[in-house]
């Protein structure tokens, strides 16, 4: 957005595949499961896909999620906003390696798939949600507060479906969320996220 003689600033709101992919096969597999997970929109359901014994694919799925948010904050911190990310490679996942991981993300890369695409659901529905926050009425309502114009800022929102309880904020101007409408639209935090960046 840019205000005539006044300062520019953005405000994109959006999603990524990978990271609901990802989010999708914590939920399926059971590596995100109910007792840890607080948040207000219901978790995908456990699916038992396959016999996937080794103790330490909670931690390889809990590493590869967060070497995912990692990249999509690098890409957008440097300006790029590249939609492919190098650890997401459907449908063989190659990526990830000869382990069981790949094998649990080939699994459940059809599932995911047909739902991403579905007509009323996946992203069509994910679309519907980025536009949810009224982010004009924000920012005026912001500057009305405050007696003064915002600064100059570029603010990234990506939005998943569900498995995240809290919003996770990397840096500043960069925040992950769910599809949780009181957390798209509560005032308090608009309010303070605009005092750090605006």
């Amino acid at each position: 957005m840019m205000r005539k003689g006044g300062p520019s600033w953005a405000v994109t709101i959006t999603h990524d595949v990978a990271m609901n992919f990802a989010l999708y096969v914590g939920c399926c597999f059971g590596f995100i499961s109910k007792s840890m997970y607080s948040g207000r929109v219901p978790l995908w359901p456990y699916k038992q896909l396959g016999d996937y014994s080794d103790s330490n694919l909670s931690r390889q799925w809990e590493s590869w999620w967060t070497q995912l948010i990692h990249e999509r904050s690098s890409n957008l911190s440097n300006g790029v906003l590249n939609p492919i990310n190098s650890l997401f490679y459907p449908p063989e996942f190659s990526d990830l390696g000869d382990g069981q991981l790949t094998n649990c993300c080939i699994e459940a890369w059809p599932l995911f798939s047909s739902w991403w695409e579905m007509p009323a659901g996946g992203r069509s529905a994910m679309a519907y949600w980025e536009s949810v926050p009224n982010v004009i009425n924000i920012v005026h309502k912001f500057e009305q507060k405050e007696g003064k114009n915002v600064k100059d800022f570029r603010l990234h929102i990506d939005l998943v479906y569900t498995g995240v309880s809290e919003r996770i904020e990397l840096r500043q101007n960069y925040v992950i969320m769910a599809l949780d409408i009181q957390q798209l639209i509560e005032e308090s935090w608009w309010m303070q996220k605009l005092r750090q960046i605006g």
